[in-house]
């Protein structure tokens, strides 16, 4: 959690691009929940002949009964909704859904289009900013690190590692909020149709819980394991073709086939491994929630053919919006096994990000013209692991102006 808060932290230089694109957001979430809504004047249209006028109210059920003042609320709401489309001819109050539905799918489809332009180009310019301030730290760290550390993976770091931060803030920016508040639109949605029936279709939710945090903990591990694999063909590649001369003089061509072979033999395994338990995770979580589909069906269509308060057109409606719920819980759980990647990689990213940048001794003096020429007084010059014995010590000498010297050692 800790590297996600950190990553979502650097959006906040854009947190009014954020905030438009969330309230797009809403809104899309909104006109969604509307366009299932539209099924309640038109079962009306078809099993009464006409939509109820707005100072009619429908029978109070029993568990309306149980609340009488959100029962009172919840039947204004209704009663004005359908009063927008109540007309006493069947042919004009359908024409007046139809058209309905067009607006209601045309603002739908434009508020989707709004939130998706900000939240890519926000996603964009956080992608942007990680890249380089990966660049800028690898270009002020020592040269120790340097030593100890393979250059491909390093390559891998702000190129792979980096990609797969950019997926995750993808699905976090555009799938995650928009499927959350679509999820959230359809419960409110069944709640205010049947209560009752909605808490027998969320029995699958706890569920559903357990199942994606077991999921969430074996994918951030192979997640690892696949992305250092995959450092390592990158490495093992770079090195290859940074010394190729060294290989071919030696006739070493065979030696590095192998071990690059193995290499990516590691990454294969890797990856099928996290494949494996990303594939899985969608499948189940939609069986989970055709299991309280099929409870909603068996009670609710019980309670219809028994007459006990809810008509049949809020039926439908209930079940559209349970129907609908299939596709944010599908989204949100492919959400998950992104994101689980996605920090595996940030962490590694920002492991690079926290590493020392070389510190410069102060007291130096910048030399902005050479008059005559520089001299050296006393030098001595040590690398980082390179043992007690210093590679210059107490030199002196002097360049003269124009001049270009080179230190060779043995």
């Amino acid at each position: 959690m800790t590297t996600l808060r950190r990553l979502l932290g650097s959006v906040l230089p854009w947190w009014k691009n954020l905030a438009l694109a969330l309230l797009f957001t809403f809104l899309f979430a909104l006109f969604s929940g509307f366009s299932i809504g539209m099924v309640l004047p038109f079962t009306q249209i078809l099993f009464e002949g006409k939509i109820e006028s707005a100072e009619r109210a429908a029978p109070a059920s029993a568990e309306d009964a149980l609340l009488p003042g959100f029962a009172a609320w919840k039947e204004r709401g209704r009663s004005l909704f359908l009063g927008l489309f109540a007309d006493d001819d069947p042919k004009r109050a359908l024409f007046k859904v139809c058209a309905g539905v067009f607006v209601v799918f045309l603002l739908k489809g434009l508020f989707n289009y709004l939130h998706q332009i900000l939240m890519i180009t926000l996603q964009e310019r956080v992608i942007k900013r990680m890249r380089d301030d990966l660049f800028r730290r690898i270009e002020r760290l020592p040269i120790s690190f340097f030593e100890r550390t393979r250059s491909g993976e390093l390559i891998s770091r702000v190129t792979n590692d980096v990609q797969l931060v950019r997926e995750m803030v993808s699905v976090l920016f555009t799938e995650a909020i928009q499927n959350v508040m679509l999820l959230a639109v359809f419960v409110v949605v069944a709640l205010l149709v049947s209560w009752q029936l909605a808490l027998l279709s969320f029995v699958i939710f706890p569920v559903l819980g357990v199942f994606t945090s077991k999921v969430s903990r074996r994918l951030r591990k192979y997640g690892t394991r696949f992305q250092e694999d995959m450092a390592g063909i990158t490495s093992r590649l770079q090195e290859t073709i940074a010394g190729i001369r060294i290989v071919k003089g030696f006739s070493m061509e065979r030696h590095e086939e192998e071990k690059f072979r193995g290499a990516t033999e590691r990454y294969l395994r890797s990856y099928i491994r996290v494949k494996r338990v990303a594939i899985l995770t969608s499948p189940i979580a939609e069986q989970l929630g055709v299991i309280g589909a099929i409870l909603v069906l068996w009670y609710g269509g019980n309670q219809v053919l028994a007459g006990r308060g809810l008509q049949p057109e809020g039926f439908f409606l209930f079940l559209a919006a349970v129907l609908n719920m299939m596709q944010p819980i599908r989204k949100l759980a492919h959400v998950n096994t992104v994101v689980q990647q996605g920090i595996s990689a940030a962490e590694r990213a920002y492991r690079l990000l926290d590493e020392v940048e070389e510190t410069r001794p102060a007291g130096g003096k910048i030399v902005r013209e050479v008059l005559r020429a520089i001299r050296y007084e006393n030098v001595s010059f040590r690398f980082d692991g390179g043992g007690a014995v210093p590679a210059l010590e107490g030199i002196r000498f002097e360049i003269p102006s124009g001049s270009m010297v080179a230190l060779v050692g043995p």
